[in-house]
């Protein structure tokens, strides 16, 4: 009984010493946070956590080059530790990566998306996810498509691609490898809302246009009825789709499109 007291009372002053080594973080500066986390050596591993924990908390998103410090620090020092250490790091990468800048942030999604660790190649896709993609990004994506034939690559251009600055070959041939009519009709919807319509369009209407009147519809653009109401006899016969032309009509008030569409069925 005796030699357990000495060893609770060890552990409790140890837990004490380490209340205030964490009390005193919250007195330094994001930089004096990252200086005393990069001093070697730093022993204990959970201390670092501790560091990285309070950095987080500091309103270090205004300071994108110690944010792009600290992910680097952790990168470089993360792979040899313990499983449960493992995880908490990337559950820091993961909220880190959002306090930078989209571009230096996507730089970092690219590169977990190579990792040996599941968990870090999902932080890589989640954040690639949500991201605007300019010519660059998007050229990124295409190649790693290219690569592995993985249509979420694609599926994330269509979401989220800059209408404006990606060519129009780059367009074609995501359109082209996409599986889905529906992330085809995203393509397509954020063309209507960004471009103006010209020969270029007008040729991916003929292409796909199941995929723009289901555009037409999200976008309840009435104008784009002009370019493709020729189209509609195409799908009297594919009941399969033809409730999604109906719909689109519907929801761009073509009234008399309808009605004669109704009429061409009941003959």
């Amino acid at each position: 009984m005796q030699i357990y007291t000495r060893i609770g009372k060890k552990i409790a002053f140890e837990e004490l010493l380490r209340k205030i080594d964490n009390a005193k973080l919250m007195c330094l500066s994001p930089k004096e946070l990252i200086d005393e986390l990069l001093l070697e050596p730093i022993d204990i591993y959970g201390r670092k956590l501790d560091i990285i924990n309070r950095l987080r908390n500091t309103g270090i998103e205004q300071e994108a080059d110690i944010i792009i410090r600290l992910i680097n620090y952790i990168i470089k020092n993360s792979e040899d530790i313990p499983s449960n250490d493992k995880s908490k790091t990337d559950g820091y990468l993961n909220k880190l990566i959002y306090l930078l800048p989209p571009r230096q942030g996507a730089k970092y999604a690219f590169i977990f998306l190579d990792h040996k660790r599941k968990n870090r190649r999902n932080i890589g896709f989640k954040y690639l996810k949500y991201l605007d993609y300019d010519e660059e990004e998007a050229n990124l994506m295409i190649k790693r498509y290219t690569k592995s034939k993985n249509q979420t690559f694609l599926e994330y251009l269509a979401r989220n691609f800059n209408g404006l600055t990606l060519s129009d070959d780059k367009i074609t041939f995501i359109l082209q490898e996409l599986n889905g009519e529906y992330w085809r009709c995203r393509i397509i919807e954020k063309l209507i809302n960004v471009r103006y319509i010209d020969n270029f369009l007008e040729g991916i209407f003929k292409s796909f246009p199941l995929e723009t009147f289901h555009a037409m519809g999200r976008t309840e653009n009435r104008d784009i009825l002009n370019y493709i109401e020729q189209y509609i006899d195409n799908f009297k016969n594919d009941y399969d789709n033809l409730g999604l032309v109906i719909w689109a009509l519907g929801k761009v008030r073509a009234k008399e499109k309808l009605d004669k569409l109704r009429i061409d069925l009941l003959k």
